[in-house]
């Protein structure tokens, strides 16, 4: 549960996790939410796919969305629907 940066963390109803979607199977306009502790929970939509992204000495795969962020969000969750991403 969420409420947003200016509410505390159980303000909202709970949301039920149902499914686990990797990344790279999002198409681009789907919608998506995350957590942040600095924004709280805001929604956007994936507007781009990131393919083999050299992260140090990784390779990754990610999305790129429109939903709000700002420093100190530090790695919250992502839901697309019911399935965290």
């Amino acid at each position: 549960t969420y409420g947003s940066a200016q509410l505390a963390p159980d303000a909202t109803p709970p949301v039920v996790v149902r499914d686990v979607v990797a990344a790279n199977t999002l198409p681009v306009g789907s919608p998506i939410c995350k957590s942040g502790a600095t924004t709280g929970w805001t929604c956007g939509t994936v507007t781009r796919m990131q393919y083999d992204q050299q992260v140090s000495s990784y390779v990754a795969d990610g999305i790129v969305t429109n939903a709000c962020m700002l420093p100190g969000d530090s790695g919250g969750s992502a839901l697309v629907g019911s399935a965290l991403v």
